[in-house]
C-alpha cells in the first residue's frame, strides 16, 4: 500500500483529507495518470505539492479543493462520481522534498498502480492547469458529420435507419493525447487493471474483459498500433508451447513498442530505462529470459537485431552539448543503447532466422551500469 492516500470525501466537500495508509488495514483506492507539464507549465503542481513544510498542516486540516490546479480538481470530481473514497496522487501523497521518502515510495510506484482499483487518466491535459472535463466541440473532434437515412426491404420486412459519415476517423484508439507522450505514463497504463481515459475526442474504458469507447464509436485495434503490439508481446500464449516463430513475433512487437516509447518526452534522461522497467519484466517470462538479461533496454539474447536501431532525426547542437555534460557527470548511458540518445529511434528488421550471429572478435570496455537505477528524487511526469 502507498504510505498516504487522499480522502476525497463526498460530492461538493470543499476540503479533502490526507491520511496515513497501512498494509494492515487495506482500503480500495483509485489512482491517476496525468501530466505535470514541461518547464514553467509544471509550476502550478509544484506550488501545490506536499512538502516537509506543509505536511503537518495538511494531515491535520486537509487541503482546500478550490486552491488546487484544474486537472487535480477534475480528478477529484471523477473519483467522487464513480464512488471511490480514496485517491492516490504522487504530488500530494509523497513528501516531494524528502529524499528518503521519495526514494522508497517512487521505487514502489508500479506496485501502487497494480494495487489500485481503477486508473483515471487525464489524457487530454498537457499540464495540471488545463483540466480535462471541458465540453468537447464535435466539429473540432470529427470535422463535418453527415447523417444518411436509409430503408432496407427484404422478404417483406422493412428496416429504416441512418449512417453517420464523418470527415475525420471516428476510431480514436490511436489518438496521441498529451498523457500518452510521457515516459512514466506508459508504465502507469501498462500495469493498471482498469482504466478510464478522458481523451481529447472520446472517453475510453479498458479492463481485462473489454475495451470500448463510452460516448461514441466502437473500439478497434489497428494491426501494428501500440495496443496490438502490447497484446502480441505480453499476452499469454494460446498454445502449450510456443514455436520459434511465435516468440519471434513477440520480439518484433517489442521492437515496435520501443520505437513508440522512444518518442515520448521526459524531464530527466536517466529516467528512460527505469520508466520502461515493467515492460521488461512482462516480456522476460514470455521469452524464457530473466529481466537482468535486458541491459539498458537491449536484450542480450537478441542483441544482434536490437542493436540495429537508428535515430529518426540528427542530434541538435544543444542535444550534443547536453550529452557532453551528462558524460562528464557520469549520467550518460552506453552509446549502443537507444535509451542514451534523446528523441525517437527506428528499429531495423532483418529477416527472421538471420538474427543469431556468432561474434568473431570482441572488445569490451568497462562500463558502470545498473540495470534498474533506483530513483532518489521525484520525477516530473
Amino acid at each position: 500500500m502507498p504510505k498516504r492516500l487522499l480522502d476525497i470525501g463526498q460530492l461538493g466537500d470543499p476540503v479533502i483529507g490526507l491520511l496515513e495508509a497501512s498494509d494492515d488495514a487495506r482500503v480500495s483506492f483509485a489512482i491517476a495518470s496525468y501530466a505535470w507539464g514541461i518547464g514553467s507549465q509544471a509550476d502550478t503542481i509544484q506550488r501545490a505539492q506536499t512538502t516537509k513544510e506543509n505536511i503537518g498542516y495538511r494531515m491535520a486540516s486537509g487541503i482546500e479543493v478550490t486552491g488546487l490546479p484544474k486537472t487535480i480538481q477534475d480528478l477529484i470530481e471523477v473519483t467522487r462520481q464513480i464512488g471511490h473514497r480514496y485517491l492516490w496522487l504522487d504530488a500530494f501523497c509523497i513528501v516531494q522534498n524528502d529524499d528518503d521518502e521519495t526514494h522508497h515510495q517512487f521505487n514502489s510506484i508500479a506496485e501502487f498502480y497494480k494495487q489500485a482499483d481503477i486508473l483515471i487518466s487525464a489524457a487530454s491535459a498537457s499540464n495540471c492547469g488545463e483540466g480535462f472535463l471541458q465540453s468537447r466541440i464535435v466539429d473540432r473532434c470529427y470535422g463535418s458529420i453527415f447523417e444518411l437515412p436509409y430503408e432496407w426491404k427484404i422478404d417483406g420486412h422493412e428496416t429504416q435507419g441512418s449512417l453517420l459519415l464523418s470527415e475525420m476517423d471516428l476510431n480514436c484508439a490511436t489518438d496521441n493525447d498529451p498523457v500518452h507522450m510521457r515516459i512514466w505514463t506508459f508504465q502507469e497504463h501498462l500495469v493498471s487493471s482498469r482504466v478510464i481515459s478522458y481523451g481529447s475526442r472520446q472517453v475510453k474504458w479498458t479492463c481485462q474483459q473489454e475495451k470500448n469507447f463510452v460516448d461514441c464509436g466502437n473500439y478497434h485495434e489497428m494491426i501494428g498500433d501500440l495496443e496490438d503490439n502490447l497484446n502480441i508481446a505480453f499476452s499469454p500464449s494460446r498454445y502449450p508451447s510456443e514455436t520459434l516463430m511465435e516468440k519471434d513475433w513477440r520480439v518484433w512487437s517489442w521492437m515496435e513498442i520501443v520505437e513508440e516509447y522512444s518518442k515520448r518526452d521526459y524531464s530527466r534522461p536517466e529516467d528512460r530505462v527505469p520508466a520502461f522497467y515493467e515492460a521488461m519484466s512482462l516480456l522476460a517470462p514470455r521469452m524464457g529470459w530473466t529481466r537482468d538479461q535486458c541491459v539498458y533496454g537491449i536484450w542480450k539474447a537478441d542483441a544482434s537485431r536490437q542493436l540495429l536501431w537508428k535515430k529518426d532525426k540528427p542530434l541538435t547542437t544543444q542535444e550534443v552539448e547536453e550529452l557532453k555534460v551528462s558524460a562528464k557527470d557520469g549520467k550518460r548511458g552506453p552509446s549502443w543503447s537507444w535509451a542514451t540518445l534523446p528523441g525517437g529511434v527506428t528499429m531495423q528488421y532483418p529477416p527472421t532466422g538471420s538474427t543469431h550471429l556468432p561474434a568473431r572478435k570482441k572488445k569490451v570496455s568497462p562500463y558502470k551500469l545498473l540495470f534498474f537505477n533506483p530513483l532518489t528524487k521525484s520525477h516530473q511526469k
